[in-house]
């Protein structure tokens, strides 16, 4: 399970949700998490920011290559709790996570993509991520 509570000067935040790491076999693995989310706005006064309610599901099915490097499909689903708020969200796609040496990592993944907050049909996008960390 995992818990985040966090606050700012827009919003106060709850995320609730297992989450879980399935091994295969030693270099084939799948990991998944649901997360139940609400958001309620810190300044009761302001109607552009009505409270809301959000499940979000994660999943990545992945396989090491050699060590260090990554095959992997990821699925990722937004769902609003209110019919009023637009964020439903279906993205899936392949990637590459390719981790060189320890603290150094590079991710390249293709996405199909569909969100309602702005279309009705699916689009493209790429990410391409280095990340060093100390």
């Amino acid at each position: 399970m995992s818990y985040l509570q966090a606050s700012s000067e827009v919003w106060d935040r709850n995320a609730i949700g297992p989450f879980a790491i399935i091994g295969f076999s030693p270099k084939l693995y799948l990991t998944s998490e649901l997360v139940y989310q609400t958001r309620t706005a810190a300044i009761d006064d302001d109607p552009s920011l009505p409270d809301h309610g959000l499940l979000v599901s994660t999943s990545k099915f992945g396989w090491e290559t050699t060590k260090g490097l990554q095959l992997f499909l990821s699925f990722e689903s937004a769902d609003p709790l209110e019919e009023e708020y637009l964020s439903k969200q279906r993205v899936f796609g392949p990637g590459l996570q390719w981790i060189p040496r320890p603290h150094l990592e590079f991710y390249a993944k293709l996405e199909k993509r569909l969100d309602f907050t702005y279309s009705r049909e699916w689009g493209h996008q790429a990410l391409l991520i280095s990340h060093y960390w100390f």
